[in-house]
């Protein structure tokens, strides 16, 4: 057992990591995988670009996926500042000194 004065903290972040990790892993593999594969998925003719078959929501969902890894990284930067500021240390995000409710905040929009 650890001495950290917020203990409760390290356990409930590492909980939210946990889940984190794994919508990052599930939309990284949706966004890698079709790629490898996408040949044989739209059913494209030999002469004709892959592009071409593909719909503007095709697009979106990568975007989307895109983003969700974004913000899972995100979220892993914020909560590394979290475990600091449980650890009673001074904590900064791009130079700017945080507090506790900041961080807290911060993760809230992100999960």
């Amino acid at each position: 057992m650890s001495n950290c004065p917020n203990q409760y903290r390290l356990d409930v972040n590492d909980r939210y990591q946990r889940g984190v990790n794994l919508v990052t892993s599930l939309a990284t593999a949706s966004l890698v995988l079709p790629i490898l594969f996408l040949k044989d998925i739209v059913n494209a003719t030999k002469n004709q670009p892959i592009a071409d078959v593909l719909t503007s929501d095709v697009y979106l969902g990568w975007k989307l996926l895109a983003a969700s890894i974004g913000l899972g990284i995100l979220y892993y930067y914020f909560s590394a500042k979290w475990v600091k500021l449980a650890w009673k240390q001074k904590t900064d995000i791009c130079w700017v000194k945080v507090n506790d409710c900041f961080v807290e905040f911060l993760l809230d929009i992100y999960l």
